[in-house]
């Protein structure tokens, strides 16, 4: 079971950091769930093409929301899932990022719904596809040039494809300026201490870390977001330690009390960042907590 405060912390990033246990069917219901998802997709319409001029949208991805914000297309956005607080206003919320409200989203008339690859294991795209209404879903955000690429197809589709175009570019140009450490800082970044979950070299916040001039040192687990021991971070050593959990030096502290030799621990490298800046898969987000993931490093040059 996650402790209560880390539920909390991960259902606040919503979908931009997964959310990696949630529980297990047992076998059979899986086979079950997996054969009624089949028929359904089967069975599910396909949805309308995006209209020509669009004005309203609902986006079921926080991260989507942040790139309209950047575009100057938030005024678009009709309605929002909960925990979206991207635009600073208040936004009719359809449903949460697991269970969107289908009534909630067709009572708002929107002109399209914009999700994306990064959510559809836990959104019911047939449901949305059954609505009628236009929809667009957008590819897995594997690292910067992806994000890129969705901005440019984001852009293109409420009429500013020039303006993220300009945009983008600006942003690859600051990345490309960030002075990188002449010697690697090995980094463990953290999305949970409860059971303690590290962002790996698969996961999206991986290339952030890369991007910085940092080493990940769980860089070759396979999957994004793996489950480790504390006795394995201690065997690895790192020099830094990041969390998206607040107060993390009390709580590694505490945790590695015996092993002060530790290097993170010893130079009291240990940081938190903001879910909210790391977890957003949208170019100036992506820079953002680049910098300042380089900017911790630099306790370690």
């Amino acid at each position: 079971m996650i402790h209560h405060d880390t539920q909390q912390q991960r259902a606040t990033a919503g979908s931009r950091i997964p959310a990696v246990i949630t529980g297990r069917l047992p076998a059979a219901a899986a086979v079950i769930a997996l054969a009624i998802l089949m028929a359904s997709a089967r069975e599910a319409p396909a949805p309308p093409p995006p209209p020509e001029r669009i004005h309203r949208i609902v986006s079921l991805s926080p991260s989507i929301t942040r790139q309209l914000v950047d575009l100057g297309a938030g005024g678009l956005v009709a309605g929002v899932t909960g925990y979206d607080t991207t635009l600073g206003r208040n936004v009719p919320v359809v449903g949460s990022l697991i269970q969107p409200d289908m009534e909630a989203i067709i009572a708002l008339q929107p002109d399209i719904i914009l999700l994306s690859e990064e959510d559809n294991s836990t959104q019911i795209t047939e449901r949305i596809n059954a609505t009628g209404i236009p929809a667009h879903t957008f590819s897995r955000n594997a690292n910067f040039n992806a994000i890129g690429n969705n901005f440019i197809e984001l852009g293109r589709l409420v009429g500013r494809e020039a303006l993220a175009a300009e945009k983008l570019a600006a942003y690859r140009r600051r990345l490309a300026s960030i002075a990188k450490p002449a010697m690697r800082p090995r980094v463990a970044l953290f999305v949970s201490h409860n059971p303690l979950i590290a962002a790996a070299g698969a996961s999206f916040v991986g290339t952030i870390i890369e991007a910085a001039g940092g080493e990940n040192i769980f860089g070759a687990f396979d999957i994004p977001y793996p489950i480790v021991s504390s006795e394995y971070l201690v065997t690895l050593n790192p020099d830094i330690i990041i969390s998206i959990i607040p107060a993390p030096d009390r709580y590694f502290i505490e945790t590695l009390r015996k092993f002060t030799h530790i290097t993170a621990i010893r130079r009291g490298a240990v940081y938190h960042i903001d879910p909210d800046m790391i977890g957003l898969y949208s170019p100036d987000m992506f820079l953002k907590s680049t910098e300042l993931i380089r900017s911790m490093l630099r306790n370690a040059d």
